[in-house]
């Protein structure tokens, strides 16, 4: 629409100069009319060309940034309950119950709490975990704490930050204590066929 608006536009100007020439070669004083209006269309159709050009283009799709998204859990605030999510966990308040992310990232931070298990790709803590924290990454940074059991592929801690319990590699069940082969039962066996025979006591 705007393409033909020019067009027209400029189809405008060329006949009021056709027609200020011809006024102007017939000698009629009538053609400084043609010849104004012909300017005023023709900056027009300037400003329309050049000026608005711009925003005639085209706009290049813009590739969609697939952030991650952020489920953020407030200071003073609690949550009591089992977490299935994908993307960014915020905890600055205080979450009771189990948090399980396929991808993305735990962040408990400063002055945030979870009391429960945790299994993400990566958990960063910057305040307190009780509990288990099961990642192929763990940082614990320099005012966490995590209490209890740590399975991860790798474990970082930073001046000032506390590691209280165990830890395992990702994956590791825990063990299990096994009763030694030949327990008191083979004993028994072997002090039953050591002993002697009773005696026959006469009559």
């Amino acid at each position: 629409m705007k393409s033909a608006g020019r067009e027209r536009l400029l189809t405008l100007t060329c006949l009021l100069w056709g027609v200020a020439l011809l006024c102007y070669m017939l000698g009629l004083g009538l053609y400084l009319i043609p010849t104004g209006c012909a300017l005023v269309a023709l900056i027009g159709y300037v400003i329309e060309r050049f000026i608005m050009f711009g925003r005639d283009k085209p706009k290049a799709p813009v590739a969609a940034m697939s952030e991650p998204a952020q489920t953020v859990l407030a200071a003073e605030a609690t949550f009591t309950g089992n977490l299935q999510l994908q993307g960014q966990l915020l905890v600055f308040g205080r979450l009771v119950g189990n948090v399980t992310m396929t991808e993305g990232r735990v962040r408990v931070m400063q002055g945030g709490r979870i009391e429960g298990e945790v299994h993400a790709p990566e958990v960063e803590l910057d305040g307190v975990l009780e509990g288990t924290c099961e990642a192929t990454s763990v940082a614990i940074l320099a005012h966490g704490r995590l209490q209890g059991i740590c399975r991860g592929g790798t474990l970082s801690i930073q001046p000032g930050g506390v590691f209280l319990g165990h830890s395992q590699a990702l994956g590791e069940a825990q063990s299990n204590v096994t009763p030694l082969a030949g327990g008191k039962g083979k004993e028994s066996k072997e002090s039953k066929k050591s002993e002697p025979a009773p005696e026959a006591k006469e009559a």
